[in-house]
């Protein structure tokens, strides 16, 4: 469950880190897998974020990259969306019931779109009363 404490708890995560938020819902017109669909939106991103690197940490970008690929490579999501923070020190994975666009940041925890989330998504719950 996402509350401030969580989002607290997320803000002081070691940097440099990588945030990847993701759409786990295929393509409404593509017969892709899932996971297939995931690594497209990934794949797409990374040649606007990759410029903005700077150079020395290329190569952890990279690795945390290869990370994230590989576990959305062989995944069956039951949720909406996804939001991955990777570090070198760091894995956090939020799943999300409803979907979200896709989004890859570089540098320290991208936030915004949860809070903007949380903003829209009001919290709800049920209860079930039953004789027993």
């Amino acid at each position: 469950m996402l509350d401030e404490k969580r989002l607290q708890y997320l803000s002081q995560l070691p940097q440099p880190l990588l945030t990847a938020y993701m759409s786990t819902t295929p393509a409404k017109t593509s017969g892709r897998r899932r996971a297939e669909s995931s690594l497209t939106g990934l794949h797409s991103l990374v040649k606007t974020v990759i410029r903005d690197v700077p150079h020395s940490e290329q190569g952890l970008f990279q690795m945390e990259l290869a990370r994230v690929e590989e576990f959305l490579r062989d995944r069956r999501p039951r949720e909406k969306g996804i939001v991955i923070f990777a570090g070198p020190a760091t894995w956090e994975l939020l799943p999300l019931q409803i979907e979200v666009e896709n989004e890859l940041h570089w540098g320290s925890a991208a936030l915004a779109p949860l809070l903007w989330l949380m903003g829209e998504h009001k919290r709800y719950g049920f209860l079930v009363v039953d004789r027993t």
